[in-house]
């Protein structure tokens, strides 16, 4: 199968795709941050409800149905953290895989993911599907 002659490299390729790579990071940095708000806020939450003074001074059924809306909440918490990790790690494999322009799949699926969370996001991800559709950037990707 013959390729086609590698195309000269475009230095707005070059400009674009690093801060493409420097966002995908401050990403990463933005979910650290959101998971030690989430921390904080469940620390504050458990504190007022979950305190045996609050608890005693309800009525036995009120306090039994705060004890199953803190346990509830507590699952929450730990779903919505673990999204927060793994989308944050994701970011941070794609920053590092568009740095060393491979896995563009990986690149597309987190783009993809990142769209989701609006608007951040979603600028970040159509931006990355643009970016990842040039000839050019697609050569430096198949090349690695």
């Amino acid at each position: 199968m013959l390729l086609p002659p590698p195309m000269p490299p475009d230095p707005r390729d070059e400009s674009h795709l690093n801060a493409l790579k420097i966002c995908y990071y401050i990403s990463a940095g933005l979910g650290g941050v959101g998971l030690l708000f989430l921390i904080f806020h469940y620390a504050i939450f458990n504190s007022i409800f979950g305190s045996e003074e609050f608890l005693k001074s309800t009525e036995k059924e009120e306090a039994a149905m705060m004890k199953g809306v803190m346990d509830t909440m507590v699952w929450f918490y730990g779903v919505i953290g673990l999204l927060i990790v793994i989308v944050s790690v994701l970011d941070t494999l794609c920053g590092r895989a568009i740095a060393q322009r491979r896995n563009p799949i990986l690149v597309q699926v987190v783009a993809g993911i990142n769209c989701l969370s609006i608007p951040l996001g979603t600028v970040l991800g159509v931006f990355t599907f643009i970016i990842l559709a040039r000839p050019a950037v697609c050569a430096q990707f198949e090349r690695n």
